[in-house]
């Protein structure tokens, strides 16, 4: 291949093609002076030069290749591919993106990658799929079933099913007593209500009853925003529905036991919910109901005459 060495090239504005071989032409058209290097094979085929707005054009069928430092101080716009370390000064702009395309991926796996699906959102993708998200609250939400988040060893810290997400406690420390026969009433202080975060996520129900009192038997439901919540004995003719009973037959005033009772809850809501414990006892010559006491309510030192404290606990469990 032969060698060109030009020491000095002039155009000017009349000028129409002068030419040095037939390898370089300068030519002028609107302003711009161009040097056009003749060859497809080349990398560039031809350089502009903007005298009036200062700007440098470079037009190439087979791509350019800077080996120094490319400053622009006006942005870079359209496909742009660096292999060196790249310094920008104001940022970088991108386009949303999708999960198939999203906006920021490694070179060879277009369909992973980072993209913006709304505003104030970060996303994640895998595979061409939603993998997990920022939201604009910048809450971290988890895109795919039995996902786990894990620790540095890799075991799961938490697990998008199964996992506790919010627990609601209500502690009862003070005593009731009711008269009231057969008929179903609130047990004052045993409640809680609690705001599950997902429609697939359930609840898991528990009350603890620390003692129990009453001379005969006692029927207890619990109520999710004033109805009767899942779980319940079925219903047959005249007879009530319970969650649980306390039965005494030794028909002792000072007759007392703990209970418990546990329920997965399906409330499939994102509002908020009240459970509350009721009972319906059966009162015999005036003698009643009574909680975290005994039924005479001795101010004795005996262990029978202790006072108990009774809790409700809600648990949101991610579905």
């Amino acid at each position: 291949m032969s060698t060109l060495r030009v020491s000095n090239i002039e155009a000017k504005a009349d000028a129409s093609s002068p030419t040095i071989d037939e390898k370089v032409k300068v030519t002028n058209s609107q302003g711009r002076v161009l040097i056009q290097i003749d060859g497809k094979t080349a990398g560039i085929t031809s350089i502009g030069i903007n005298t009036t707005g200062n700007t440098f054009t470079v037009n190439a069928n087979n791509g350019v290749t800077f080996a120094g430092i490319v400053t622009a101080t006006g942005g870079f716009s359209g496909n742009v591919s660096a292999t060196g370390v790249s310094t920008f000064s104001s940022g970088i702009v991108v386009a949303a993106g999708t999960t198939a395309t999203p906006s920021i991926s490694p070179s060879g796996d277009s369909n992973t990658g980072i993209f913006f699906p709304a505003a104030d959102t970060i996303a994640f993708a895998e595979g061409g799929l939603e993998a997990a998200r920022f939201d604009s609250s910048g809450n971290l939400q988890l895109s795919t079933a039995n996902t786990s988040i894990l620790n540095s060893s890799g075991r799961k810290i938490l697990n998008q099913t199964g996992s506790i997400l919010q627990v609601v406690q209500t502690v009862k420390t003070d005593t009731f007593y009711s008269g009231t026969s057969e008929t179903w009433y609130d047990i004052t202080g045993m409640s809680a209500t609690i705001t599950p975060s997902s429609t697939s996520n359930k609840v898991l129900v528990q009350f603890n009853l620390g003692k129990v009192c009453g001379l005969n038997n006692n029927a207890f439901r619990i109520m999710r925003n004033g109805s009767l919540m899942p779980g319940a004995g079925d219903a047959a003719g005249s007879r009530q529905q319970a969650h649980f009973t306390e039965s005494n037959q030794s028909r002792d005033g000072n007759h007392t036991g703990s209970l418990a009772y546990a329920y997965l809850d399906s409330p499939a809501s994102t509002s908020a919910l009240t459970y509350q414990l009721q009972v319906r006892a059966e009162v015999v010559s005036s003698q009643g109901f009574g909680l975290n006491r005994t039924y005479t309510n001795t101010d004795g030192s005996e262990s029978y005459n202790s006072r108990c404290s009774s809790t409700v606990l809600l648990m949101e469990v991610s579905g």
